[in-house]
Order: C-alpha cells, then sequence, then structure tokens
C-alpha cells in the first residue's frame, strides 16, 4: 500500500502584520483539511464558512538605559518580556470575534515603573465586528478593546517599542474601497492598572473621538494623501503646573510619495481648544524624506528626518502654545525615547543599508532644539523635565548618534539591537541633565 505523501508544512506564510486582526488565513483551508499541522493552527474549520485562528507572539528585551533627567547617574538595567496570544473567530463572511491575552514583565528596572512596562494577564483586546457591502466597498463596525494606529503612527500609535502596546476602549467604524478609507472612532485609552489580574479599563478622564479620510493613490499617482478630525477631552490634565480640564479639537494632514526610489511624508497639525480658561494654539510638523540608490550594493537609502512642535513661550498670555502628541509612539525618534514630541526641533539624517535581504542598518544623527525657551524640555510622552522650563540653557537640548540593526531569521522570528547616545546640550545641563547611553537587544517570535 503507497502513503500519501507528507503534506508541505505552512512556513511559506505571509509575514504577521502590525496589527494581528488584518491577517486572513482562509486561504489555507485546503491545507488545513490535508493535515498540515501548522496551517490547521492558522484556519481550523469548526464548520461551514466558521473557522478560528491562533497566534502568538513571545519578546524578550533587554535595556541598558542611561538616565539624562535623574538625580541619580547609574543606569537602569533591565529584561522586559512579552508573551501575547489570540484567537480570531470568522463568522461567516461579515462577522468575527477577536480574542488576545497579553501578559508582560520586567525584571531589574528600578521604581517607579513606567504604565508601559509591566501588566499582569490581561485582556489586550476584545472586539466584536460586522461587515458588509456599501455602495462601491465595504463597511466594518468594530465594537470593544482594540488598537489603533494612523499614518506614520506619530500622534495615535499601538506603541509597539515600549513593552505594554496601547489599547482603545471604544467603537469604531470603517469604509473602503479601492484605495480608499474613511473612519470614525470614539474610544478611550485603556488604562494600565496592573494591580491584580484583568482589571485594565478604560481610562474615564480621556475621551477621543475622530473622523478620517485617506487615499492611498491620489488620481492614479504615487501620491497618498489623509486628512483628519479628532477631539480630545482629558479631565485633569496638567501644564505648567497648572491641573485642569483639557480639550484639544485637532485637524492635521498628511501627504506621501513613493516612486523611483523616491520617497517622502509629511504631516502637519493645528491644535485649538481650552485649558484652565486659556485659549489652546499648538501646532506640530512630522516629515521624512529619502533617496534611494538601488543600483549600489547593499541598496542604500539616504534620508533626512525633519520634526517640529510649539511649545508655550508666554505662561501668563492667556494661550497655551504646547503640542500635546495625544498617543505618541515612544520610538519615533529612537527607541531610547529621551524626547517628547512637543516644545521640539528636531533634524536627523541618516543612512540605511540592506546588506542582505533579511537585515537592514540604520545610522543616524540628530540634533535637538527647544520651539521656545520659555517651555520645558520634554521627555516621552509629554512629561516636562524638571527645572528646565525658563532656564538659562537657551535652546539646544543636544545631539546624539544611533545605530540599529534588524535581522529576520524566519518567518516571524527578529532580532534587534539599537545603541543611542545623547550628548545632552545647555539646555539640559543649566538643569542637572548629562549624556546619557542606551543600548538595546531584543528577540521576537510572531508566530
Amino acid at each position: 500500500m503507497m502513503l500519501a505523501p507528507s503534506p508541505i508544512l505552512a512556513t511559506d506564510l505571509p509575514p504577521p502584520r502590525l496589527f494581528r486582526w488584518e491577517e486572513d488565513y482562509r486561504s489555507l483551508a485546503a491545507r488545513a483539511a490535508a493535515g498540515d499541522p501548522i496551517a490547521r493552527l492558522k484556519h481550523l474549520e469548526l464548520a461551514d464558512g466558521i473557522s478560528l485562528s491562533f497566534g502568538a507572539q513571545a519578546r524578550a528585551t533587554y535595556e541598558r538605559r542611561g538616565l539624562p533627567f535623574a538625580p541619580r547617574r547609574h543606569a537602569d538595567d533591565a529584561l522586559l518580556t512579552r508573551l501575547l496570544l489570540h484567537g480570531d473567530l470568522r463568522l461567516g463572511e461579515h462577522a468575527r470575534v477577536f480574542l488576545e491575552l497579553g501578559s508582560h514583565g520586567v525584571a531589574g528596572k528600578r521604581k517607579p515603573l513606567a504604565p508601559s512596562d509591566e501588566n499582569q494577564l490581561d485582556l489586550q483586546q476584545a472586539f466584536a465586528d460586522v461587515r458588509g457591502p456599501l455602495g462601491t466597498g465595504t463597511v466594518t463596525v468594530r465594537l470593544g478593546r482594540q488598537e489603533l494606529g494612523f499614518d506614520a503612527q506619530r500622534f495615535v500609535t499601538v506603541r509597539n517599542g515600549p513593552n505594554v502596546r496601547q489599547a482603545f476602549d471604544g467603537l469604531r467604524a470603517d469604509w473602503t474601497a479601492p484605495s480608499t478609507r474613511l473612519t470614525a472612532f470614539a474610544v478611550q485609552p485603556v488604562e494600565n492598572r496592573d494591580r491584580r489580574g484583568f482589571d485594565d479599563q478604560g481610562d474615564a478622564d480621556i475621551r477621543f473621538i475622530g473622523l478620517r479620510a485617506e487615499a492611498t493613490r491620489v488620481a492614479n499617482t504615487a501620491l497618498g494623501a489623509a486628512l483628519y478630525g479628532y477631539r480630545y477631552d482629558r479631565d485633569g490634565a496638567r501644564f505648567g503646573g497648572v491641573r485642569a480640564d483639557e480639550t484639544r479639537d485637532v485637524l492635521g494632514a498628511r501627504v506621501t510619495w513613493a516612486d523611483g526610489g523616491l520617497d517622502a511624508d509629511l504631516e502637519a497639525v493645528l491644535q485649538g481648544g481650552r485649558f484652565a480658561g486659556r485659549e489652546v494654539r499648538a501646532w506640530a510638523i512630522g516629515s521624512t524624506a529619502g533617496w534611494r540608490l538601488t543600483a549600489l550594493p547593499w541598496n542604500p537609502r539616504l534620508g533626512l528626518q525633519f520634526d517640529a512642535a510649539s511649545g508655550d513661550d508666554n505662561p501668563r498670555d492667556g494661550r497655551l502654545a504646547t503640542f500635546n502628541p495625544l498617543f505618541p509612539r515612544g520610538g519615533y525618534f529612537t527607541d531610547a525615547g529621551y524626547t517628547g514630541f512637543a516644545n521640539l526641533i528636531h533634524l536627523k539624517p541618516n543612512l540605511t543599508l540592506t546588506p542582505y535581504t533579511n537585515t537592514r542598518v540604520h545610522l543616524g544623527a540628530g540634533w535637538l532644539w527647544r520651539q521656545t525657551a520659555q517651555d520645558a524640555v520634554y521627555a516621552q510622552p509629554l512629561a516636562p523635565v524638571a527645572g528646565t522650563a525658563g532656564n538659562s540653557g537657551g535652546l539646544r537640548i543636544g545631539s546624539y548618534g544611533q545605530v540599529r540593526v534588524e535581522t529576520t531569521l524566519a518567518r516571524g522570528t527578529d532580532l534587534v539591537f539599537e545603541a543611542v547616545h545623547l550628548m545632552a546640550g545647555p539646555a539640559l545641563t543649566a538643569s542637572g541633565g548629562r549624556d546619557a547611553t542606551y543600548v538595546k537587544a531584543e528577540v521576537s517570535f510572531r508566530f
């Protein structure tokens, strides 16, 4: 009797996505039915049209973080661990339930810990959505705990670099068509309480709603565009030693271009609103541009990054001009996260090399200034560094060098090494700041 050949293991799956709910493995139905064990985990047929997909992430990160702002001079050594496990239940073509559990640990780091460092076993995501055709596109309505991230994730982000990712509780609706997406949402950020398991909940002090329109290709060109408006309300916000309710009305636009080795990304944001009887008037710009020289060895990309965000130059003029980055990506400048996206001017020329198809090397040098010396230097996410507001140090915060190496060993298995050295400028040293070095080594497995 001849034995049937063993099915090929499903090791050629597409790479995992940043948002795991974007993955769809229903194309593996035939391979799962043939007995491929990996395919069966990614597509388990429960009944006609009903399937269940499993996925996971295990990540370990070693960090040695110099402390340029803290009174003590020694560095923090820490081992951070992240374990995520999710199930995606598809109920035909029009409904699904997504559940993800998360456990996040930290060892060696001195207290106080940041909210993004540690969290006991809890719901990372838990939502249900329904979808159906509407006009020339598809509408999806999602309710529950979910991750959000838009554009280059400068101001609304999943915060993947830090240990605990950012999630939101609430409602989101999308209408998608070829090259177009319309999005509306009303959410609250999840507050990491970490007193016991399954105690996280939406932060009742913050309400965040928004409308967005995106086009990935404008008039069938390489130009992409997005326009959005947000309302951000926070009870008991603090600026300049004053604690009061904060309202921000946010209007933003983004344009992108990628064609013929050239790429560019420009985002501009205006903020109005009220805080403690003061009128909010703030702004920010985030931009990157690059030119990839594909004819040269290692496909070098010459890049330039420029960012700026307003600060408050007069706390007694009835206006608040400090930009609020909302829900920023902690590793937008570097994974060291030494500076936040407020009262800042940032310039970073950089070079990216690809010596192997699975390896990328990023080299950068950055310069940092305050937009106004009357406002503070801000650390992530919007924490004023003590003693820096209005000090005698002028505008220059400092400069830094960065080396980052990323390698993919196999599907979903990644290694990252990053080193950053911050050279403190007079805006920091005038208030006791100092040079600092950050080193990170990380291994991650996603299935």
